[in-house]
Parts: structure tokens; sequence; C-alpha cells
């Protein structure tokens, strides 16, 4: 067996830099701990643009297959010790060269005795079985990971090379399909919002060129269009949070309650918390429907949105947008609605500390309301675009809980790699 610290060719903790150009400085993409998601798909563009004196870049610069290790920061639902592996693609598309942040190291791993996607794959497994955890430490603000201490003590199981790779390939193969349906869900989510734009903004719907543009209180509208405050076309309501001072609302519950840190602009096809019956009953929580838009009214939040795929409690800090009963305006017409107004919400947010919208606030934004047989109109065409990226996310949730049950198999040789053929996009 060889120790982590064998292993690597090298290791060095990163930098952060500064936020404006200097002397002696160079710009390059600094990944944090908080990014590691979304690079893990190839996603480069919250990633932000630092400072890094020269004589750190020429130490610290990131090449493909290192693996960086977050050494500091997590919280309580999500120790330190996360990973993630820099594929050759992230490479190709950055127009800055790459360094980690400095709550974070790289990883350079001997390739002559692992390959670095095996070992990246391993840094998962024991992530997942929270042995990675007897190296957190919480001091006072700032929780760290103890590397040298772990770097030395844990040894790595090294299967021959061959081995390695394809465990490594069978498993990354579960990545590349999640990463291409990412793309083609981001991609039908723009679809959907710029027909929302396009029509309900800009006003170039089927037949305008037909009706003139006239006065009202947000500027020119379409003539039969009335501006209305958003609780006259739709239906809203918030949720409730159970009494964390009674377990037995909680514990063995199968009722999806969603907090605002799960909403993400798209479909929640589960949540991280469940609630019992009592618990619904005992509370101000409220079962929503399938097809709920959700709007975050809280925290760092504001403005983001969700949409349930199945029926779902919220806590208090979730606006619930409904259809009204017999109306045309459905989901597709109040997701883009709100895409649009986002920053006017943030804007009206209140609270330094913790920014905050109430359920009030949103029900009196104003709303450029087409008439009913254009809103359905929009529903047909703008509907299976949304639905189709549900099923993307729904295929990716599946792929995932696949390549998580076969990750621990692979890794302790209880499945044959030999036995398993790579998975086919579908």
């Amino acid at each position: 067996m060889t120790t982590f610290k064998e292993l690597l060719l090298e290791s060095k903790d990163g930098e952060w830099g500064k936020g404006d150009p200097s002397p002696d400085h160079i710009p390059m993409l600094c990944i944090r701990g908080t990014d590691f998601e979304r690079i893990r798909i190839g996603a480069i563009e919250n990633v932000p643009v630092r400072q890094i004196l020269n004589r750190h870049a020429a130490r610290k610069t990131l090449q493909p297959n290192d693996i960086l290790l977050e050494t500091a920061g997590g919280s309580r639902d999500r120790p330190t010790g996360r990973s993630v592996l820099l594929r050759q693609t992230l490479f190709d598309t950055s127009p800055y060269p790459l360094i980690c942040a400095s709550f974070a190291r790289f990883l350079r791993v001997d390739q002559g005795q692992a390959a670095p996607a095996y070992v990246f794959w391993l840094l998962q497994e024991w992530y997942s079985n929270r042995r990675m955890l007897a190296y957190h430490t919480q001091h006072t603000g700032v929780a760290r990971f103890q590397y040298t201490t772990f770097a030395a003590t844990e040894e790595i199981p090294l299967p021959p090379l061959p081995t390695q790779r394809r465990i490594a390939s069978i498993l990354s193969a579960y990545d590349d399909l999640i990463e291409n349906n990412t793309k083609r869900i981001e991609i039908l989510e723009e679809m959907a919002r710029s027909l929302y734009r396009e029509w309900f903004v800009h006003f170039r719907f089927p037949g305008h060129e037909k009706v003139k543009l006239v006065d009202s209180e947000l500027g020119k509208i379409p003539e039969g269009w009335e501006v209305l405050p958003l609780s006259e076309v739709f239906d809203t309501s918030s949720g409730g949070t159970p009494s964390r001072k009674h377990p037995e609302y909680y514990e063995g519950g199968e009722i999806p309650w969603v907090k605002t840190r799960e909403l993400n602009d798209t479909w929640i096809i589960d949540t991280e918390e469940k609630i019992t019956e009592l618990g619904l009953k005992k509370s101000s929580a409220k079962l929503f429907p399938k097809g709920t838009l959700l709007v975050a009214m809280y925290g760092a939040t504001v403005g983001v949105l969700g949409v349930l795929d199945l029926d779902a409690c919220t806590n208090q800090a979730c606006c619930a947008v409904l259809p009204k009963n017999g109306s045309a305006f459905g989901l597709a017409f109040a997701r883009g609605y709100f895409f649009e107004i986002r920053q006017q919400l943030i804007g009206q947010a209140l609270g330094a500390a913790q920014p905050n919208i109430s359920q009030q606030v949103i029900c009196r934004q104003p709303v450029v309301r087409p008439p009913e047989s254009l809103a359905g109109l929009f529903e047909q065409t703008s509907g299976p675009i949304l639905e189709l990226s549900g099923n993307l996310i729904r295929k990716n949730q599946v792929l995932r809980q696949t390549r998580d049950i076969l990750l621990p198999k692979l890794i302790s040789g209880e499945i044959d790699v030999d036995a398993l053929d790579l998975p086919e996009a579908s």
C-alpha cells in the first residue's frame, strides 16, 4: 500500500490574489470550493477572475488531471474534504490560466503509479462514506481539513493501472452523460426565457403586426393588454417549518419539504428533508401540487426560482405561485415573468444582513397581462420545452444514483470491471 503523500508529484495551497490589475500580477480563473460542482460538469461562467502575483502563478498554475481538494470552509451539512478532477476540456474553454483559491490545494498524481481519475473517484468514495470527516476540524470561525495528517496517514489501494483506468472510465462516463444533459438543459431553459422575452417584453408575439401599442403606467404595451398586480393573475401562498423541538414531525417523514437553498432555477425532483403528516398538520406548512413555481424570499437566494416535480411542502421563505382556477396563465408564463423581474425583487429586498421580501411585495408586482388566448398559446408552445428540460433532469438523477451505487462496489473490487459496459446516451 502507498500513502497518499507518496502518490503525489506535487501539492500546494492555492492563492486568492487581488481583485484589480496590479504590476507583477496576471489574471487567472480562481476556483473556489463553491465552484466544484459546476467545474465538474465543465462550467466556468461563475469562477472569479483574480490577479495573481507572477511568482505564485509560476508555481501554482493548474494542469489537466490535477485534483483540487477543499481544505477550509465547508458547512454543517457539507464538511471539508470535497474534491474535483480538472479535465482537459476545462482548460480548452478557459480564457485564462487556472489556479485554486486559498481554501483549497491541488494534488498532482504520479501517473506512473496511479490514474488521476481513479484517485479522484477514490476520494469521492471516501467523502461519501464520511472517511474524510476524521480530518475535518472546526476552529473558531472556519472549519479546516487536516491535509498533512491525511496525506501521511491514508493508504491508497492501487490495483493494476489498466484496472484503475477501467474503473475511472466507467464512472467518468456517467459524469460525461450528466454534463451533456446539463448543457442541453441550459439550452432549453434559455429557449423558454427567450420566448417569454420575445412575446411579452419586446411584444413580438404571433400577430403583433396587427396590434398597435398604447400608453400604460409601464410604458407602451399592446392595445387590449392590461397592467395588473400579480395577485390578480396568479394565486400565491407560503409555507412553514414544523417545530424542531418535536422529532416526530420529521423522523420517518415521507412528505418532501423544500428549503430555499434547494432552489436552483429549475425542477426540484427531491428534497433534503421530509416531514410527517403530523408535522404538516401541526405547522403552517402546506402541501403544494407538482408544477408549482417557488420564489425565494429570504437571504442571498432572493428571487431564485424552483419548480416542483412532485407534491411538496416548503418553508416560510418560499412563495408558491399557482395558476388561478380556469386561467390560461400557467407555469411557463409565471416562470418567464419571474426571471424578468428578478433584479426588481432583489432591489426591493429589505434588511442589510439578510435581505428579504414578503409575499405581499410579490403580490404587488405589476404584470403586463395579455389576452387569455395568447397566454394559452404560449403555454402550448413553451410548456413542452420545460417538460423536456424536466425529463433530462430526471435522467441526470438516475445517472447520479446509478454511478453512486457503482462507486463503492468498483473501488472495493466487489464488481469485476470487465463485466461492465459503459453507459450510453439516451
